[in-house]
């Protein structure tokens, strides 16, 4: 080995930095290539403004290295552990100046930057067996989602809505850095959110005061849900399993196309449509001024008969007088009219 201090050992030191200063020259060109994070964009400064030039890297001179009488094993740990120091800076110092945003797989996601680009698709591989929170996932202001709070919904069995899901992909929001959990939007032909599942939801939300899931479409189905084997949809609630929305002209008054299944309601009514066309056929299902559905009984039954003797004998019998007015009660005689029927179909005969 050669002494400490010598010619040939200071010459070996020399054209060792010379080599570690190369590698970190090499270190710098590699990371200014790498997309930037667009510093101006989160500040606020005007595209035209030119962007702050990264600060200057440079190494220290070789003589005040070697001026010190330092055995060579331990000048060389101090010399890498240098390099090193300058490359970190010189990543530093290129990450953070401004750099023209490239499509380039294989780079680093950058946090804080909407310049994040690729040509291929990236995802996140999650192994082993023990259920997570949640794969990936976006919260406001630090917000850590108790998903344990999330309770079974009243009317929904355990295996519909078990509660406490482990999303994949989680968003949450509490209105301060956002107002939407999850937002899909789908431009022309496109779909704003879909989700599939062979057993459990292929679409899950949930929300303490506002709306748990909220579709909507500018010419298209604003929701659609559909099953192979099970139900395309299962609706509960504690008020109420659904509401729907006023219609701002009833359905048979309207000039537009619509389909038949279409339901919808107005004023209190409920319509179905039964053929299609402009506007197609309706019926009225309900309403304030209908009886509702006509009820077939599964046999006639007969309610009243004036004839002294016959069935039902609680009644008032008798042959009716001229303008006289006789009350007859549809559900004596185990008849199976509901109590609170506004309607009836009847058969009348009347003998002299």
């Amino acid at each position: 080995m050669d002494a400490p201090g010598s010619d040939e050992a200071n010459e070996q030191l020399r054209e060792e930095v010379a080599r570690l200063s190369s590698q970190v020259r090499r270190l710098t060109e590699l990371v200014q290539a790498l997309p930037a994070v667009d510093a101006d964009a989160a500040a606020g400064v005007p595209p035209s403004a030119a962007p702050a030039p990264a600060k200057p890297v440079s190494a220290a001179p070789v003589g005040d290295l070697v001026a010190a009488p330092t055995p060579r094993r331990s000048f060389l740990r101090h010399g890498a552990a240098a390099a090193g120091a300058v490359a970190a800076g010189a990543v530093a110092g290129g990450v953070l100046a401004a750099q023209p945003a490239a499509a380039a797989n294989g780079n680093a996601l950058i946090a804080g930057s909407g310049a994040n680009q690729a040509t291929a698709p990236t995802g996140i591989e999650v192994d082993g067996a023990d259920r997570l929170k949640y794969g990936f996932g976006v919260t406001d202001n630090g917000l850590t989602p108790n998903l344990a709070y999330i309770p079974t919904i009243g009317g929904l069995p355990t295996s519909i809505w078990p509660g406490s899901p482990c999303p994949a992909v989680l968003g949450t929001a509490q209105l301060q850095r956002f107002d939407t959990g999850v937002f899909g939007y789908g431009d022309t032909t496109g779909t704003g959110v879909a989700g599939y599942s062979d057993h459990g939801f292929g679409v899950q939300g949930f929300s303490v005061n506002l709306t748990g899931v909220q579709a909507g479409s500018l010419n298209g189905p604003g929701a659609t849900a559909s099953s192979q084997n099970g139900h395309g949809a299962v609706v509960a609630g504690g008020k109420a399993a659904m509401k729907l929305g006023e219609a701002s002209v009833a359905p048979p008054a309207r000039a537009d196309a619509h389909e038949r299944h279409e339901v919808d309601a107005h004023e209190g009514s409920l319509w179905f449509c039964v053929a299609a066309g402009s506007p197609g056929s309706w019926r009225k299902v309900a309403g304030p001024d209908t009886a509702g559905s006509l009820h077939i009984l599964a046999a006639t039954a007969r309610v009243y008969d004036s004839r002294a003797g016959a069935k039902p004998t609680t009644v008032v019998k008798g042959p009716l007088s001229a303008g006289t007015e006789r009350t007859i009660d549809a559900t004596l005689n185990g008849s199976g009219v509901p109590v609170g029927a506004v309607a009836v179909l009847v058969n009348l005969t009347v003998t002299n």
